[in-house]
């Protein structure tokens, strides 16, 4: 359930009590419309209504907004007392059922807040209070205690998550938006809803916005002058020393806090904070500002006022260009690290500040160096094939030059070009072999580069293409390169202990930070080799370092990496939370490869294991869609998500024989880590003796504990075995993997049970209560009962939604017309599927599809 939801049936309960509730939101959060909804739901249950708004106009206006909710003793030119205004206003709201909303509480003139006062003075009314947040509102404040209620629930109303924003787009407009342009919409909006609704309707009138293959596609800024009375409302009650604030941070885009400071003082940012219309954001040591929602920007960009803005500057020059030494340090407060709409502004800002750098540079001095810069910029921007492939034809132009590493680096990037966008792979793996001969120094990099695509596209790539690495006449950056193809090579092959020693020997040679790649093969490499807590640490200090840098290129692939761990965990939060922010930066994903079809995969398995089988669907047409291959790498494997979408629509078999069928052509490509992984995930859905029996072998000839200790686990419950179980999980938990140890003492309990050992199980029980206890409230859930959960049959589902609502053995068996037993031995193997003891503990173990 939505925060909306939750805020709606609470606030709807306290006042069916006789409470009061207050709530806060700036403009166009939907505080109208959940207002809306719970007005309409009391008048549904015949209750008096009624309903007095605020209006700016006439917040100075005696009795304005009263005359205007209907009290008829206001408007009339004959005299009228102020008792008579209260007394109508006690008889229209009756002693019984009756509901004052106050909306937009901050404009309502005086006199009303007199009349209403008196009124609630008399009796307790159950009363809304919709109004805005902090500022120089503080009088609202006063005037609720002079109307003597005691708000019993207070609702704030923030902006919404990329998720639900999309969602509710989608609603108003009939059509859902391409993600490329949910990521604008969301960034520019800051999540406002009201704001975005208004923008994605003007862009569509004014054909900014137009149905692409059923989506919704933008072209071009969502600015358009049919946004300024919003904008205008949003602002209107803004001093000259806000305003100005406001439009020096338009201008200069990012800045720290300390800049602004210098220049407007400490007051105006704690005012604007205050109004929610700046975000702080903490960033390597400095306190970053932006304008928020960050469609401001655009607004004070478009204004015509040339000439203010040249007086803005010359003052933002004499004030930064003074001692700024003196300025007042900052002291970080504590915030979150969730995704929002900000923070994806100002990756884009990043970005738009990386692009016009990069396009200056080339135009004032072009070469091959500036051009290449251009390039991957305009591909981590998202270029069009046609518009890279344009920047390209640019170089024919351009002299040789005689640096080799800025040839080598040239025919890299054209062989990228080709494998990763236009698609041309016997072109890329024929022009690394060609031009390697060319360059008898950096060379070898070329024949490194064949090596890897080899491996990728076909079963079996050559070794003779790599030199020697302990060759110390070598380059020290071929020397490397050859290191990490190597490990790379051997993880796939699932021997991540060998892999270790030359990423180790990659470092010893260059001990500058590694690329995003070579670290993202050695967090599997730890994970996978039995240091799991090693692997964690690695992605959390790059995922935040990525943040902290507003790279967007590294953001994805940390985020890609934490999914991926945190998935294999059980920590399904965490995972849904970096898919999420990586989704939300927009498309297209080319760099770092296979990442945008892993996160699609991974979040069709999220949804599938949580039961949401309709998300996992349109994830699976999404990734179905995509036209590149599947990735030889954890995580981008489309049968790995298929397998689930099947399981969770009731066949879990059928989902187990397709997790197989796709690690054996996995496993034929030479991918045997990612192999093994899908024989386990067949294995999770289906533990048979036969299907074990069939993959046994495979699984053995992989190197690594983690494969170990899984399998010994699917070897107890093939065998019954309640005591190896539980020995598998005391080891798995000796080695950092916490989801699978709890797994696995979860099956030892089961498994007693089933052998009558009441004894046994409840110590195994102990285990896996104790170890939970030890863990973070909220992470490393029990894996194996939450993939059975997905096992359920179409009918076992049905009972199940059914237990859900709370309904008994008789009630269910009334309703699906069937006998009590029938109805008992159904639960009994939902039960025994879902590891739970309790009917009432299944809510916490299963979520069934929609």
């Amino acid at each position: 359930m939505d925060d909306r939801a939750v805020s709606f049936r609470k606030t709807t309960e306290i006042i069916a009590s006789g409470g009061s509730v207050e709530i806060l939101g700036e403009h166009g959060v939907g505080k109208s419309h959940l207002v809306h909804q719970i007005v309409e739901h009391f008048r549904n249950l015949t209750w008096r209504v009624i309903e007095v708004r605020g209006i700016y106009a006439y917040r100075t206006t005696p009795f304005a907004c009263l005359s205007l909710a209907g009290v008829e003793t206001v408007p009339s030119g004959r005299g009228f007392s102020v008792g008579a205004v209260v007394s109508e206003l006690a008889a229209l709201l009756g002693d019984d059922d009756a509901l004052l909303v106050l909306e937009d509480a901050d404009f309502i003139d005086d006199a009303s807040w007199g009349a209403l006062s008196a009124v609630c003075s008399r009796k307790r009314i159950p009363t809304i209070v919709s109004r805005l947040p902090g500022s120089s509102r503080h009088r609202v404040g006063n005037q609720l205690e002079g109307l003597s209620i005691a708000p019993g629930f207070g609702v704030r109303l923030g902006p919404l998550g990329f998720d639900e924003l999309a969602a509710v787009i989608e609603r108003a407009t009939g059509h859902p938006m391409h993600p490329s342009t949910t990521s604008s919409v969301f960034a520019e909006s800051g999540g406002n809803v009201g704001l975005a609704l208004t923008m994605v309707r003007a862009a569509i009138h004014d054909g900014k916005m137009q149905l692409d293959r059923g989506s919704w596609v933008a072209s071009g800024t969502f600015w358009s002058n049919a946004l300024i009375p919003y904008v205008d409302a949003l602002l209107a009650e803004l001093t000259d020393e806000q305003w100005d604030a406001l439009e020096i941070l338009a201008l200069l885009g990012i800045v720290e806090l300390d800049t602004l400071v210098e220049f407007t003082g400490h007051e105006v940012p704690t005012q604007l904070e205050d109004l929610a219309l700046i975000g702080l954001y903490p960033s390597a040591g400095r306190l970053l500002v932006t304008v928020q929602p960050p469609l401001l920007v655009d607004f004070f960009r478009q204004r015509p006022a040339a000439a203010r803005r040249h007086k803005l500057s010359k003052m933002l020059e004499a004030h930064l260009g003074g001692d700024t030494a003196k300025a007042i340090p900052f002291h970080l407060p504590e915030l979150t690290a969730t995704p929002d709409a900000p923070f994806v502004r100002l990756v884009h800002e990043h970005l738009r500040n990386r692009m016009l750098v990069a396009q200056s540079e080339w135009s004032r001095s072009p070469s091959r160096t500036t051009l290449a810069n251009l390039i991957e910029i305009s591909v981590s921007a998202g270029a069009t094939q046609e518009e890279l492939e344009e920047l390209f034809d640019l170089a024919a132009g351009l002299p040789t030059e005689a640096s080799e590493a800025i040839m080598v680096r040239w025919v890299l990037l054209q062989v990228d070009h080709w494998l990763f966008i236009s698609r041309e792979f016997d072109r890329a793996l024929t022009t690394l072999v060609e031009e390697s001969g060319r360059f008898p120094r950096l060379g070898p990099l070329l024949n490194v580069r064949a090596f890897e695509v080899q491996g990728a596209l076909l079963p079996q790539a050559d070794p003779d293409l790599l030199p020697d690495p302990k060759d110390t006449r070598l380059d020290v950056r071929v020397r490397v390169a050859v290191h990490e193809a190597l490990g790379a090579h051997l993880l796939r092959d699932g021997n991540p202990d060998a892999a270790r020693a030359h990423y180790a020997a990659a470092e010893s040679i260059d001990v500058r930070p590694p690329s995003i790649e070579r670290t993202g093969f050695v967090i599997m490499t730890e994970y996978f080799g039995g240091h799991p807590e090693l692997a964690r640490t690695y992605t959390e200090q790059g995922l935040a370092a990525a943040r902290e840098s507003f790279d967007n290129l590294a953001i994805r692939g940390f985020c890609y990496m934490s999914a991926l761990i945190d998935i294999l965990d059980g920590r399904y939060w965490r995972a849904e939370e970096s898919i999420r922010l990586a989704l939300s930066l927009g498309e297209p994903i080319r760099q770092p490869p296979f990442v945008h079809l892993s996160l699609i995969v991974m979040g069709a398995v999220l949804a599938a294991v949580r039961g949401d089988l309709r998300t996992a669907q349109l994830l699976q047409a999404q990734y179905e869609a995509l036209p590149v291959p599947d990735s030889l790498l954890p995580g981008g494997t489309r049968g790995w998500a298929s397998a689930h979408i099947t399981a969770a629509s009731g066949d879990a078999a059928a989902g187990a024989d397709l997790a197989e069928a796709g690690g054996d052509e996995l496993w034929a490509r030479g991918s045997k880590l990612n192999a093994g992984l899908t024989y386990l995930t067949a294995l999770d859905l289906d533990p048979t003796a036969e299907r074990l029996d069939r993959l046994r072998e495979r699984l053995m000839s992989l190197a690594s504990e983690y494969f170990a200790r899984r399998l010994e686990l699917f070897e107890s419950i093939v065998a019954g075995a309640a005591g190896k179980a539980a020995a598998t999980g005391t080891q798995l938990a000796a080695g950092g993997f916490y989801g699978d140890a709890l797994t696995a003492y979860r099956v030892a309990q089961n498994l007693a049970e089933e052998a009558g050992d009441a004894a046994q199980a409840a110590a195994h029980k102990q285990q896996y209560d104790e170890l939970r206890a030890e863990l973070p409230r909220e992470e490393f859930g029990d894996i194996h009962a939450e993939n059975l959960g997905s096992q359920l049959t179409a009918r076992e589902q049905e009972i199940t939604r059914l237990v859900l609502a709370g309904a008994t053995n008789q009630q269910i068996a009334d309703r699906l017309v069937l006998s009590v037993r029938t109805i008992e031995s159904h639960m009994h193997r939902i039960m025994k599927k879902t590891g739970v003891r309790k009917r009432g503990d299944l809510a916490s173990v299963v979520n069934l599809p929609g």
